[in-house]
Formats: structure tokens, C-alpha cells, sequence
């Protein structure tokens, strides 16, 4: 008999137009997830210039020794929308307030949103 698999999945949603360059979420799952899939990528701007260069998004999320291992996904231009579909191993309990920090702030006058799907 196959064991259902526990699955949480958590959006995340944020008007970019501040310069912190910082995104806070209260994430609490109920199970000690093996796994987090990044998904549903979506950036829009109302920005009428072409926004330049590429933003980075990293978190405490993920175990990472350098910024490009904690690196969930990137976006540039005033329209992204994307499925990267990207899974990082995780083996421990997620429960508090986590981090997203993605670089460029002043270049980035709009909306971001993706989806964390954890499952064990």
C-alpha cells in the first residue's frame, strides 16, 4: 500500500516598491519537510521603461554556503512569468519567520509572486 505524502504549498506575494530589498514570510508547516519546489513565478511591472538587469532571490530558507546556493529563482524585465520548477532538499523543520532578498531593489517598481510547495 502506498503512504500518502504529506504537501503544504504556501504563495508569496509582494509589491516590490520599497528599497529594502527584503521580503519576511511566516511560514509554519505542520511535518518536517524532505523537500521545498519553487513554482508559479511571476513578476509584473507598470514600469513604461524597460527595467535592466537581472535580480537574484535567495533565502534562509535553503541551506546554502554562498548566495548562489541559497539562490530559489531570478526575474528580470517588467514581465516574467516562468515555472522553474526547482527543488532544494530541506530535512528539517520549517517554522517561523524566513527571509527572501533579492538584489536590484531600486531597479524593481512592481509586483512579485511565487509558490513553495513542501512535502516530505
Amino acid at each position: 500500500m502506498e503512504q500518502k505524502k504529506n504537501r503544504v504549498t504556501v504563495y508569496i506575494f509582494e509589491d516590490l516598491n520599497v528599497l529594502s530589498g527584503t521580503i519576511t514570510k511566516d511560514i509554519d508547516i505542520p511535518f518536517i519537510p524532505k523537500t521545498v519546489r519553487v513554482n508559479n513565478l511571476l513578476y509584473f511591472s507598470n514600469e513604461t521603461a524597460i527595467e535592466a538587469g537581472i535580480s537574484l532571490v535567495t533565502s534562509d530558507l535553503v541551506d546554502g554556503s554562498t548566495s548562489l546556493d541559497s539562490t530559489l529563482f531570478t526575474f528580470c524585465g517588467n514581465k516574467t512569468a516562468i515555472n522553474p520548477d526547482v527543488t532544494f532538499n530541506l530535512n528539517k523543520s520549517v517554522r517561523g519567520i524566513y527571509t527572501f532578498k533579492y538584489t536590484r531593489p531600486g531597479d524593481r517598481e512592481g509586483e512579485l509572486s511565487f509558490s513553495l510547495t513542501f512535502e516530505d
